[in-house]
C-alpha cells in the first residue's frame, strides 16, 4: 500500500511539463489572437504584406476576412485547450499551424530585400524583428512536437 501510495504522490515531471506546455501554448494563442483584435487595422496591413511577400496578390481581397479569422481562430484554439477540449485533435493542430507560421517566418527572414520588420504575431503591442519571430516560432514547434508525441505515448496519464 505504501509503494502505491508513493507512486501517486511521486510528482512526474514529464507529465506537468505536458501540462506546462499546454498552458503555454494556450496563453499564447489567446494572447496573441486578442492582441491582433485589438488592434486589427494594423494586423491586415501586416497580412497584406504577408500576402505580397509570399506572392499572393490574388488573396488581398480577402485580407479582412483572413485577419479576422486568425484571431478568431487563435482565441478559438487557446480557449479550448484551457478547458481541456479537443485535446487530441489539438494536439495534432499546433505543430501544423507553427509549421506553417515558421516557414512564412523564415521566408521573411531570409528575403534578400529585406522582408517585413514586425510579424505582428502581438498586434501591434509587441514587436518582433524577423529572427525573433522565428526564434519563438521555433521554441513554441518544439513544445507542440513535444505535446504531440507526448498526447499520443502511452508514457503520460492525464
Amino acid at each position: 500500500m505504501d509503494k502505491l501510495v508513493g507512486k501517486i504522490m511521486k510528482p512526474d515531471w514529464i507529465s506537468i511539463f505536458h501540462s506546462v506546455a499546454w498552458m503555454l501554448l494556450s496563453v499564447t494563442f489567446i494572447v496573441s489572437g486578442i492582441l491582433k483584435g485589438v488592434a486589427v487595422k494594423g494586423f491586415i496591413i501586416t497580412v497584406r504584406d504577408f500576402l505580397d511577400l509570399l506572392g499572393l496578390e490574388t488573396i488581398q481581397p480577402y485580407s479582412v476576412v483572413l485577419a479576422m479569422a486568425i484571431c478568431v481562430c487563435e482565441i478559438a484554439i487557446g480557449v479550448l485547450v484551457l478547458f481541456k477540449r479537443l485535446r487530441p485533435i489539438l494536439s495534432l493542430i499546433y505543430p501544423a499551424i507553427l509549421s506553417f507560421f515558421t516557414i512564412i517566418t523564415y521566408i521573411n527572414l531570409t528575403d534578400m530585400y529585406g522582408g517585413l520588420e514586425s510579424c505582428g504575431c502581438f498586434g501591434e503591442i509587441i514587436h518582433l524583428n524577423p529572427m525573433e519571430t522565428f526564434v519563438k516560432n521555433l521554441f513554441l514547434l518544439g513544445i507542440s512536437v513535444f505535446i504531440l508525441f507526448s498526447t499520443f505515448s502511452n508514457k503520460i496519464i492525464k
